[in-house]
């Protein structure tokens, strides 16, 4: 057994922040005293540093098939990414084909994420309906521990829902104790705007962002809010990226509906004078829904920090350039999306606590303590005795972002070239 104590360090959590000692043992919490600690563990002076609980990414893409290959991170890269980065578990999905058994494909799923290091949970989508469908949501709530179904208001050709199914899935989730995970923006719309964007030779890069424009998710975060009030079905929107959306969610918070929302680092960091450019400058930060006008970073900032936006989750699904290059000539066939597990603390404690926009506690809440309550983490989201689940962060640590690191494949990041502050330790370094 491996005993390590750590002295003097500053305990992070989401409603208390104090200095203690820390005794673990293989990397288990056994003792937390405001008082020196008497042992003959290893001693590890954490004066200046910070013991957090490990993060949680609700939402990232491993090994996601697309028409360009599947997505370049794996759940060996990803999780491997996600440790290095001081995030110790992840939510992944489930995409059945048209027709599939929700069961048979959450079985398939499982297996490819055994490989993963950190643990992993999976949002289970549901891209077709008959009634056949409730009696498997509810299998899999009560013999699999799945909690959460996603299901995509877009991509209405392969993957996405009607509204009359999504509120067929709504009732069905709502009545077994479920959580629909919800990516909101108009399909019809989208497809019709991009459909004649073609026709009409509109089939560069950076048309992306104008055929996905922000009305298509504050419309349809609108519509989707009129069904769970109908349903009361518990609803966790993903990667919200307007202002609008969050007026929507913080109406809908305020009336007591069941409703929780995430966001993502690309949507508080960077806008959309990213898609001005060449297609390999455009291509990096082509992702759904897209980054948007300066304007609304703001709206997203005040909405962490005033609880309407419960979670940061990475969307994580990067790709290489080769990938990207499928859509050269055809923006709809370019991959979306972009990586972020390793630098989603980094970024949410350089851009958020050291610039005055987030407390260290409101840091830990929305990287790992409402994930955990929400999506049930037990052993996660706070730094007790017992806990499992710790990370030492350094807050002196410095790092300019490249466009490669070692935990992915992919040779693009949304990220380049940002300077960012902090760094994860294993306890199992120490």
């Amino acid at each position: 057994m491996s005993s390590v104590l750590v002295r003097n360090i500053e305990i992070v959590n989401p409603d208390r922040i104090f200095w203690a000692d820390v005794l673990f043992e293989d990397e288990t919490i056994v003792k937390i005293s405001e008082d020196s600690i008497e042992s003959e563990a290893k001693v590890y002076d954490g004066t200046g540093k910070l013991l957090i609980p490990a993060g949680i990414d609700p939402h990232v893409h491993l090994s996601l098939p697309t028409h360009a290959g599947p997505s370049c991170d794996d759940f060996k890269t990803g999780s491997r990414a996600a440790i290095a980065g001081g995030t110790g578990a992840l939510i992944d999905f489930v995409t059945p084909e048209r027709g599939q058994s929700l069961i048979e494909a959450t079985e398939a799923r499982l297996k490819e994420a055994k490989v993963s290091e950190v643990p992993v949970k999976l949002h289970v989508g549901i891209t077709w309906w008959d009634d056949s469908l409730d009696a498997e949501i509810e299998s899999l709530i009560k013999d699999y521990g799945i909690k959460t179904f996603k299901v995509y208001m877009a991509y209405l050709d392969n993957i996405g829902l009607e509204v009359c199914d999504l509120h067929k899935a709504m009732k069905s989730i709502a009545a077994h104790g479920g959580i629909m995970a919800l990516h909101a923006e108009l399909g019809h719309e989208i497809a019709k705007i991009q459909h004649d964007f073609i026709e009409t030779g509109r089939t560069a890069a950076f048309n992306h962002p104008w055929s996905r424009p922000a009305y298509c998710e504050f419309d349809a975060v609108e519509k989707a809010l009129f069904y769970v009030s109908a349903t009361q079905c518990t609803t966790y929107f993903v990667h919200i990226s307007t202002a609008e959306s969050v007026q929507l969610i913080r109406k809908a918070k305020a009336e007591g509906l069941p409703v929780y929302a995430e966001t993502c680092p690309q949507y508080l960091l960077l806008d959309d004078e990213k898609y001005n450019g060449a297609f390999k400058d455009v291509a990096v930060f082509i992702m759904s829904p897209p980054l948007r006008p300066k304007e609304n970073i703001d709206a997203l900032w005040d909405a962490l920090k005033d609880g309407t936006i419960d979670t940061v989750g990475t969307d994580h699904c990067p790709f290489t350039m080769k990938q990207k290059l499928h859509g050269y000539s055809d923006f709809t066939r370019i991959p979306n999306g972009a990586g972020g597990i390793y630098h989603r603390m980094a970024l949410m404690y350089t851009y958020g606590v050291l610039n005055g926009d987030l407390t260290l506690g409101e840091w830990v809440q929305i990287c790992s303590s409402n994930a955990a309550k929400i999506f049930e983490f037990n052993e996660f989201g706070k730094i007790e005795e017992g806990n499992t689940k710790a990370v030492i962060w350094d807050p002196e640590a410095e790092e300019r972002i490249g466009d490669t690191h070692p935990y992915s494949h992919a040779d693009i990041n949304a990220f380049s070239g940002l300077k960012i502050k902090g760094k994860a330790i294993k306890i199992s370094e120490l």
